[in-house]
């Protein structure tokens, strides 16, 4: 499945490349603009679509390592001990919607490239709790593969399954599954008096990704259920 979605993020990285720009960065007739006239104050929206698009690209080669520091720490310790498996089960979830919704919306992929290159690593995050935990039994490994393989075909066929309504049910369904997606881990933490092998560096990493997206999503989209 890892292979099959890291496979699935190159394809789609090359089908969504942005039209019209040089280097996944510069609109042609800002790129024109900047180096070849060398003029790179007197168009504000030149430079609003070029810094956006910078973080957009930042966002997403940031986020091929944003889970590392949770797999190297689970890794070391051969243990999840304090770690919640639902809300990774939870952020999976959170992450096909997401992923399947943008690309059948044709939303750019500088805006939700992240979302693919993190639903891997949460793969592999649960694919270690199975290996390392001994309370998952294999009745549950079968189910929830079953499930996440079933349901990211459907998501990820576009719009062969689901009509414009049920996309916007799954999309607006993100909002709620990110207001509940913490509260596992919170009840493993209160429960056990401390976060374990939970990686801090991760946490903040995440916090500081999302404050960054927001802004692009808004200037790139108005596409207001994203």
């Amino acid at each position: 499945m890892i292979t099959l979605l890291l496979a699935l993020s190159t394809l789609v990285a090359a089908q969504t490349k942005p039209k019209n720009f040089k280097l996944f960065v510069f609109r042609e007739d800002c790129f024109d603009l900047f180096f070849k006239q060398f003029d790179f104050f007197s168009n504000k929206e030149c430079i609003a679509v070029t810094v956006s698009k910078g973080i957009g690209i930042a966002i997403i080669a940031g986020s091929a390592v944003l889970k590392l520091p949770q797999i190297i720490k689970i890794f070391k310790a051969k243990s999840v001990e304090g770690i919640s498996k639902y809300m990774f089960y939870t952020e999976i979830l959170m992450l096909i919607n997401s992923s399947g919704y943008s690309m059948q919306a044709k939303i750019p992929f500088s805006v939700y490239g992240e979302s693919v290159i993190i639903l891997v690593q949460n793969f592999l995050i649960v694919l270690m709790f199975w290996v390392y935990s001994k309370d998952i039994g294999a009745a549950e490994k079968a189910l929830l593969f079953a499930f996440f393989s079933g349901y990211s075909f459907v998501l990820f066929s576009g719009n062969e399954f689901l009509d414009k309504a049920q996309w916007a049910l799954v999309q607006k369904s993100n909002l709620f599954l990110s207001l509940i997606s913490r509260v596992p881990q919170i009840i493993t933490n209160f429960s056990n008096t401390s976060t374990g092998q939970l990686a801090f560096f991760t946490f903040l990493l995440s916090f500081l990704g999302v404050i960054a997206r927001l802004g692009t999503v808004l200037f790139e989209t108005d596409d207001f259920l994203y």
